[in-house]
């Protein structure tokens, strides 16, 4: 993606753009201080956002995020974002072979 090569970008605004979809390549974007993205289709945002540290402005009203989204975010923003433990492989059980009674 284009943005990612833009490490000296300080202040991006992608407000009002329908965007329904953030990359988390985004984090490349060392540089970034400030980013709008206020006004679009979003209703999650890459756990990458966590990587721009230099990030100190993050507006993102006006995008239908459920509650819990909300409270990623504000986890991202202030350090205490913890990733979700990957799902548990279910264990497969074998059917138990059949065997013939001996005469």
């Amino acid at each position: 993606m284009v943005l990612t090569a833009m490490n000296r970008l300080e202040n991006l605004d992608l407000s009002n753009n329908k965007i329904e979809a953030l990359p988390g390549e985004i984090s490349m974007m060392s540089g970034l201080n400030k980013l709008n993205i206020m006004n679009n289709q979003l209703t999650d945002v890459p756990v990458e956002l966590a990587d721009l540290s230099r990030l100190t402005s993050f507006d993102y009203q006006g995008n239908p995020f459920s509650p819990e989204i909300q409270q990623k975010i504000m986890d991202l923003m202030t350090g205490n974002y913890q990733k979700p433990a990957p799902p548990k492989k279910k264990a497969v059980r074998k059917a138990p072979v059949k065997r013939k009674a001996r005469k």
